[in-house]
């Protein structure tokens, strides 16, 4: 589809987009992790990344079995903001926007071959609550709510729910142990089941540092001053892995690995426990270019692979109710801001 009609099918969503995007933005911030796992394993609280603005492209290719093409932009804005601390406490605020922008005839094959919906839009809204202990224990937990759907908001059953508690225990001034339970109603496990976590969280100066442990575990390497070695594993299946070599201060030259997935949950559905996800694996090549002291521009190219949708209740029925695509080329620009 020419570029020009697919912005024009976006404009229509201005609307939604606009009011999302004035929902989560309320202030400047230090953001927390990418996910919650992370957020509630990072030992302190300073461990940041900023705010970041995301567009994704997928190459047009063909849906498999079936007379039909499929393209896919991807848009995502995520950001953290402190509301309130104090020596021993603190609250922040975390929202999350995604929009899958679609262009295909592809049809679900066992919903009397409805149409895969043009859009599919997750919107979160949540907080985060921290409090350091008398003897030296940080406590606290994590709520989110929103909506991930191809029509948001539309009612109750397309609602998204996570909530975390979580303890880290310091050993010493470098290493604490990190306790979790979490659940949620959109991760690849049955919904709303509670899941306990454990880590051990480590750093030793400049060369090696992260968590590992269960359900999350995460690394990094540096044996050159020049060059980031970095690997996270989320179970059961959400995989990252990044080789970063910077040329000179501003410019970075880096390789990453990604499988991951999300979960949507299709307002015309007939099962009301089933979710609409999309799984995809890609490698990326690319350069991250620090433009200022707090802004960052990362352009990057790929190529996905092993992607498709599925419609059940979790993985074990991602041969049912299934859409494959064609493996192809994808490219990505984003930009972050810390402040």
């Amino acid at each position: 589809m020419p570029i020009f009609h697919r912005h024009l099918r976006f404009v229509r969503h201005s609307s939604l987009l606009t009011a999302c995007t004035l929902a989560i933005i309320v202030s400047q911030h230090p953001a927390l992790a990418q996910n919650e796992f992370a957020a509630a394993f990072s030992p302190d609280r300073d461990e940041t990344t900023p705010t970041s603005w995301n567009v994704s492209s997928a190459d047009q290719t063909s849906v498999r079995d079936q007379d039909s093409d499929w393209q896919m932009t991807r848009y995502d804005f995520r950001l953290s903001t402190p509301v309130w601390s104090n020596e021993r406490t603190a609250v922040d605020l975390h929202g999350r926007f995604t929009l899958l922008d679609m262009e295909t005839r592809a049809l679900l094959p066992e919903s009397f071959f409805e149409k895969l919906p043009d859009s599919l839009w997750d919107v979160r809204l949540g907080g985060t609550f921290r409090h350091k202990l008398d003897n030296g224990w940080t406590a606290g937990g994590g709520l989110t709510l929103g909506s991930a759907s191809d029509h948001p908001f539309a009612s109750a059953d397309e609602s998204v729910l996570q909530a975390s508690a979580f303890v880290r225990v310091p050993v010493d001034e470098r290493d604490s142990w990190l306790f979790l339970l979490y659940t949620s109603n959109t991760w690849d496990l049955e919904p709303f089941v509670p899941l306990p976590g454990i880590g051990y969280s480590f750093k030793r100066g400049d060369l090696f540092e992260g968590t590992i442990g269960a359900p999350y575990t995460s690394l990094q390497y540096r044996p050159i001053d020049r060059l980031t070695l970095e690997a996270s594993y989320l179970m059961p299946r959400t995989v990252h892995a990044r080789a970063g070599y910077r040329l000179f201060e501003p410019l970075e030259l880096f390789a990453t690995f990604d499988w991951d997935n999300q979960s949507f949950f299709r307002h015309d559905r007939s099962h009301r426990d089933h979710r609409l996800v999309y799984d995809e694996k890609r490698v990326m090549g690319g350069i991250d270019w620090r433009l200022g002291e707090n802004v960052n521009l990362t352009l990057a190219a790929g190529y996905a692979f092993d992607r498709f949708f599925f419609e059940g209740e979790d993985y074990d029925d991602r041969g049912r109710n299934r859409i494959n695509f064609a493996d192809g080329a994808l490219a990505t620009v984003r930009l972050s801001v810390s402040f």
